[in-house]
């Protein structure tokens, strides 16, 4: 290869097993493309007030860009982020009472 990469072989065969794994598991959904909002602790379970799914065609070029349409809520027990960082979401969930 030529050019300037970073080797993250290692990782990506991790985290697909693991994906894979939980995937198979009963009771499991995956929400991809997704913009959380609101999220609170209440009894011990995290309820996300506001969940949009993101714009996925060729106008999608801002990360930024969101759909408002059909804003879900719910109430789960756990959350799994997987964007590489912990972002506000996390903050929020941290600061809360």
């Amino acid at each position: 290869m030529e050019g300037n990469f970073v080797a993250v072989k290692r990782a990506a065969l991790f985290t697909s097993t693991i994906v894979s794994k939980v995937l198979r598991m009963p009771n499991v959904v995956m929400i991809n493309r997704t913009a959380v909002e609101g999220p609170v602790v209440h009894r011990g379970k995290i309820n996300v007030r506001v969940m949009n799914w993101m714009i996925t065609g060729p106008s999608s070029r801002s990360a930024m860009t969101q759909c408002p349409v059909h804003p879900n809520t719910t109430t789960v027990p756990l959350v799994v982020g997987a964007t590489g960082y912990d972002g506000p979401n996390v903050q929020l969930i941290q600061d809360d009472p």
